[in-house]
């Protein structure tokens, strides 16, 4: 056996947490039992816009040009309209030639971590916990440490602990809002919070990872650092078309880079000719096609939905917390995740296990997110699948007390 042909490094780095869980369920379902999965994907039920692929499928037959290759960083019509939008919709400024799309915004953190780590310096890049799993592993994987930040309160963010824990080897400071996997909203005063770091040690970024800003409930507002005036020269954004447009299959997303960065934009542009040339043409059309359209009707109306889901689990929330065993440090804003502590249980793979074995719920373990006895639950699924999930979760938690 050839065990000794991967790079020895990878050992240190975590395997995708959902794996062994999928596994399981699949397994369950062979056998006849009835598995709820939406609960553990981090994905909505959101149909893309059908104007849109109305739109592209008439495109597909008369264009030639969609089955070729775009320019490395999009065609330029799609990130004029990409940052357009972005301008509208969030106070965002980005120039057209400073925005590169994407192969979904997980290839966007990892060109970029790439273009700013050093291999063997020490550089560190910085996580409030929880973290979002796939950044950590990517840090690991261009050869950086990530260093972590625990919030005095709640899970939210919390500059102080991460001032306490930013030092020279410091390249990034990675924040994600609304946040995966706690669905808490970072407020505007927090991420202000963080300038006196970037004052202090201008060769650090500020990473904002903004997937989920149209999925915001109740009274909270989304705020994008980089439209902050303390933040605009620091703050490199990620988006991404998976959740707000339903595109998740179709791997779009953009990274938009600060007016006076432009080496680095040239950096990550070099990583996306090597790894995807481009992003996917097709992709991109629909895009265009989409922001073309009334989009911000069907953003509004995709909100509206589940906000309903929203409503249904903070409900949840008040009664469970009366008397069962489970806390909620943070209460969900947004991003349609709950990321609950259960008691009595340390391990969190092992609860994620027995949730599914005996009610058939998928859930992702805690640890993944550098939280244990956590688990991340998705209520991103259809009403009454949502509420079935939440149903076998109470019963789970009634037959622990």
């Amino acid at each position: 056996m050839h065990t000794k042909i991967p790079a020895k490094h990878f050992e240190e780095i975590m395997s995708p947490p959902i794996v062994g869980i999928v596994r399981l369920a699949d397994k369950m379902e062979r056998k006849g039992r009835t598995v709820i999965r939406s609960t553990g994907q981090g994905v909505p039920f959101l149909d893309p816009p059908a104007y849109a692929l109305k739109e592209i499928s008439e495109e597909i037959k008369k264009s030639n040009s969609i089955h070729a290759y775009s320019p490395d960083p999009g065609l330029p019509e799609v990130r004029e309209a990409v940052c357009n939008y972005l301008q509208k919709v969030f106070s965002l400024v980005i120039e057209p030639e400073n925005l590169l799309l994407t192969a979904g915004s997980n290839m966007g953190f990892f060109m970029l971590v790439n273009a700013i780590i050093e291999p063997g310096r020490g550089d560190e890049v910085l996580f409030s916990v929880p973290y979002y799993f796939n950044h950590v592993m990517a840090v690991q994987m261009a050869g950086g440490q990530p260093v972590f930040a625990r919030p005095e309160f709640g899970l939210g963010l919390d500059p102080k602990s991460l001032k306490s824990v930013a030092s020279k080897n410091t390249r990034a400071i990675v924040t994600v809002s609304p946040n995966n996997p706690s669905g808490a909203v970072f407020s505007k005063a927090s991420f202000e919070g963080l300038s006196e770091i970037f004052k202090e040690q201008e060769h650090i970024i500020l990473i904002s990872d903004e997937v989920y800003s149209t999925h915001i409930f109740g009274k909270n507002q989304h705020c994008s650092p980089g439209s902050l005036s303390s933040l605009r020269n620091f703050t490199c954004t990620l988006g991404s078309c998976s959740k707000s447009f339903g595109l998740a299959g179709w791997r779009l997303g953009w990274l938009g880079i600060p007016t006076g960065l432009e080496s680095l934009f040239e950096t990550v542009l070099k990583i996306q000719d090597t790894t995807n040339i481009a992003a996917p043409t097709i992709s991109q059309s629909l895009l265009l096609a989409i922001l073309q359209g009334p989009y911000e009707t069907y953003i509004k109306q995709s909100t509206q939905l589940l906000e309903t889901n929203w409503r249904f689990v903070t409900d949840w929330i008040k009664s469970a917390s009366e008397d069962l065993p489970i806390d909620f440090p943070q209460a969900p804003e947004g991003a349609f995740y709950l990321f609950p502590q259960f008691k009595g249980y340390q391990d969190s793979r092992t609860l994620a296990m027995d949730l599914l074995k005996e009610k058939g719920v998928v859930t992702i373990p805690g640890i993944a997110f550098g939280e244990e006895s956590h688990l991340r639950i998705s209520y991103g699924g259809q009403l009454r699948e949502v509420e079935n999930a939440f149903d076998r979760i109470d019963a789970f938690l009634k037959e622990q007390v």
